[in-house]
């Protein structure tokens, strides 16, 4: 099982996307774990909408947030409105 971790920001305006961006960049790239893989996703519609995937592997699946999603929400809370959920992921039983 794999745990996500989204952090989902709303902002305000168009030169904070590419500060928020560039901020975003420089979290994934300091950081030397390799127990995670970070996706960004802008909004289809909204550029102003960023979504920040975290899919844990070989992780403890504990259900509370990272350390590496609060210095996020820690560090992009100026750019706008964050929202943050953790999902852990369900087997399907098969069906023989």
């Amino acid at each position: 099982m794999e745990r996500l971790e989204i952090v989902t920001l709303r902002q305000t305006g168009e030169v904070e996307c590419d500060m928020a961006l560039e901020l975003l960049h420089q979290i994934e790239t300091s950081s030397d774990s390799t127990n995670y893989e970070i996706k960004i996703y802008r909004h289809s519609k909204l550029n102003q909408d960023l979504s920040i995937h975290i899919r844990w592997v070989n992780d403890d699946l504990r259900e509370e947030n990272s350390a590496l999603g609060e210095q996020l929400v820690h560090n992009l809370r100026d750019f706008g409105m964050i929202h943050r959920a953790v999902w852990i992921e369900e087997t399907m039983k098969s069906h023989e």
